[in-house]
């Protein structure tokens, strides 16, 4: 995932063009788009805190799941990556949703008369963004329960 950010920053940086391709396919109301680097640029810092509240949640999500893996049980550890990975793709989905109208206002600032706009939007990549952090809550609170038993029956025993 940091390869891959890391590609289209610099491909943004290098090429503003390419952005403006991919954006377009965004919004195809408005035909194609140009923008300058000072667009781009402007266009990454308001991609950037999504782009890293998921490269986070991944992360978190990784180390979790491993820890599941790793230890004969589930613990609490386990419980808190995994709750953290649900928190980061929360916060993702709703960077995502703020993120639609600023970044509309950055890459129509110089577009010609009639070309200029503001999208509000909620679509299937937030919902399911958001849906599957709704899942990783709730897992980590069945690992959190499952790690409490656990050390209840070890305590009786």
């Amino acid at each position: 995932l940091i390869a891959i950010a890391a590609w289209g920053v610099i491909q943004t940086f290098w090429q503003p063009e390419w952005l403006a391709a991919s954006l377009s396919t965004s919004y195809p109301q408005f035909g194609s788009l140009h923008i300058n680097t000072a667009q781009a640029m402007a266009a990454l810092a308001v991609l950037a805190p999504q782009i890293l509240l998921f490269i986070w949640a991944a992360y978190a999500g990784w180390v979790g799941f491993g820890h599941v893996a790793d230890v004969t049980g589930f613990d609490a550890e386990a419980s808190a990556w995994i709750r953290d990975s649900g928190l980061g793709l929360a916060l993702s989905s709703l960077a995502m949703l703020l993120s639609h109208p600023a970044l509309s206002a950055i890459i129509s600032y110089g577009q010609p008369e009639g070309h200029r706009f503001i999208t509000i939007s909620v679509g299937t990549p937030e919902l399911m963004t958001l849906l599957v952090s709704f899942v990783m809550f709730a897992f980590a609170q069945l690992i959190k329960l499952a790690s409490d038993i656990d050390r209840d029956n070890k305590l009786i025993v």
